[in-house]
């Protein structure tokens, strides 16, 4: 069941015999994608979204449910569909390798907290059934990058007039083609994206 405001989330238990580990949240992903749902976590983002604490071989351990992003996306207008399934986060932005994040338009969909040393998403929940949206305006100047980038560590990126920030259950983007990464793996250019909150998909173990 979707977190609620104030209630308590997930509980101590057994972990199931045979219970896969997951080092990495592509690791997780895959895991999904592969039809296993329940997981134990000691890797990523995801992990250092749930606290980041080494599991222990020793039970109880702490059970807790997410969700995930249903990802179809396809690389032109007239191209077809393709569908993934992400656990922590999906990037889009600029293909220039040489500018990065530093120049053009940046969308970044969060259902963990964290990428990488980055707490993009210091209001989100991987169990509320939305996911955060972050939208980097095209003309934002280098400069101003550069001071978000030197905030976001520490979560005081927002706000800001060239970033918005919303949470939804579902979010679909079309523009210029932009470089996808769907949890730190490089995808390709794409055209088109639509997002969907999977509810309660999966059990992480931590």
């Amino acid at each position: 069941m979707t977190i609620r405001r104030g209630a308590d989330w997930g509980r101590l238990g057994t972990p199931p015999e045979g219970l896969v580990v997951a080092t990495s949240d592509r690791a997780i992903a895959d895991y999904l994608k592969s039809g296993v749902h329940s997981v134990a976590v000691s890797g990523g983002d995801m992990f250092a979204t749930l606290g980041g604490v080494t599991p222990s071989l020793e039970t109880p351990r702490l059970e807790l449910p997410i969700d995930a992003m249903r990802i179809r996306y396809r690389s032109s207008l007239i191209s077809e569909w393709k569908t993934e399934v992400c656990c922590s986060h999906c990037v889009l932005r600029s293909s220039d390798v040489r500018g990065g994040w530093l120049r053009g338009e940046a969308v970044v969909a969060m259902n963990a907290q964290y990428l990488g040393e980055w707490d993009v998403a210091p209001r989100g929940h991987p169990n509320d059934g939305r996911v955060e949206i972050i939208e980097v305006d095209r003309q934002m100047s280098v400069r101003q990058r550069m001071i978000a980038r030197s905030r976001v560590k520490i979560g005081t990126h927002v706000p800001h007039p060239d970033i918005s920030v919303k949470s939804v259950p579902e979010y679909a983007w079309n523009g210029t083609a932009l470089m996808m990464w769907l949890d730190g793996v490089r995808v390709g250019l794409v055209q088109s994206v639509q997002i969907q909150v999977l509810r309660d998909f999966a059990t992480l173990w931590i």
